[in-house]
């Protein structure tokens, strides 16, 4: 079966150690130095798959009929210190909790909860001597909560939660199950929820502390402000293959050809992809991906278009 992507570009960093299981242990994530995610696929491009060419082609990853867009104005309630945070939100699991409402995405210091700091080299929890991974004794917290639909038509399919960026530290519950953690918070954090979502309509909570160990890990001259600031979006998929991809175009010294490389990791069993100048094609390739493969093509004459401000020429990949 062909497997149509939109490949939408992205170079995730992420720093620190990653811990992929739910092990027992005595230090909550977001004081354990040693954890930054649990059970959340990090450090990919984020890609959402088309079940035909002509429909990836026809729009961006929102036209998709394997997403469903999740943004738009969620349940909410702050906290400034998280104890108190964490006692709503076992009532909140409970279904015993009163709520204000927020829009997502938005940090939440810009609609009206907590204070906005701005800050370059210092660390706006530990201003003066920081003695990482000590933390405010109250962090600043808030509680996320909305309903959502799995269509139908997913039926049998794999079931993804994309987080594509929370700040800092974010656990994740699907009908009153914990699924997971991330806390690094500019980067796309996608998790499988294929076996907490129910037929029809589901529960979905977040909760968000302002400071983690990782915010040792995020201080640069910026704004600091909390809470979803990015989308938040359901995808499917057939099966869970581990496909990534990285793209690298270039040109070579002579500044005539163009040099394309596709790198591809995963277990795909049949693929192929075409490198688009508007509807023509000036580069394909296919072929199996079992565990990775690099695909590469030249691109000369008048089919090379460079970058070149103000009449830049952007490819499609599909």
């Amino acid at each position: 079966m062909k497997r149509y992507i939109i490949l939408a570009a992205g170079l995730l960093v992420l720093a620190g150690c990653s811990c992929d299981n739910k092990e027992a242990v005595s230090t909550p994530y977001w004081q354990d130095v040693n954890v930054t995610s649990v059970n959340a696929e990090t450090r990919q491009t984020e890609l959402i798959f088309h079940p035909t060419r002509e429909e990836a082609l026809g729009g961006g990853f929102r036209s998709s009929s394997f997403y469903r867009g999740l943004n738009g104005t969620w349940d909410f309630r702050y906290f400034d210190d998280h104890r108190e945070m964490e006692k709503f939100f076992e009532n909140a699991l409970k279904g015993s909790a009163e709520w204000n409402s927020i829009k997502v995405p938005g940090n939440w210091e810009v609609q009206g909860y907590g204070t906005a700091i701005y800050t370059n080299i210092p660390y706006d929890f530990a201003p003066k001597d920081p003695q990482p991974p000590t933390l405010p004794e109250a962090i600043p917290s808030g509680v996320y909560h909305r309903k959502f639909d799995v269509p139908s038509e997913w039926s049998g399919r794999r079931i993804y939660l994309n987080l594509a960026g929370a700040k800092s530290g974010v656990y994740v519950y699907v009908n009153g199950k914990e699924v997971g953690y991330n806390e690094d918070s500019k980067s796309l954090a996608r998790y499988d929820v294929t076996d907490f979502v129910n037929p029809g309509q589901n529960d979905l909570m977040l909760r968000i502390y302002r400071y983690t160990t990782g915010s040792y890990l995020e201080c640069q001259d910026f704004w600091r402000i909390s809470g979803i600031e990015r989308d938040v979006y359901l995808s499917t998929e057939k099966e869970s293959t581990g496909f990534d991809f990285t793209v690298v175009s270039t040109v070579d010294e002579s500044l005539q050809t163009g040099l394309f490389r596709l790198e591809t990791r995963g277990n795909v069993g049949e693929f192929s992809y075409e490198l688009l100048d508007g509807s023509k094609a000036v580069a394909s390739g296919e072929g199996p991906i079992e565990g990775s493969r690099t695909f590469e093509a030249t691109v000369v004459g008048p089919r090379l278009s460079t970058w070149a401000p103000p009449s830049s020429t952007l490819s499609s990949c599909a």
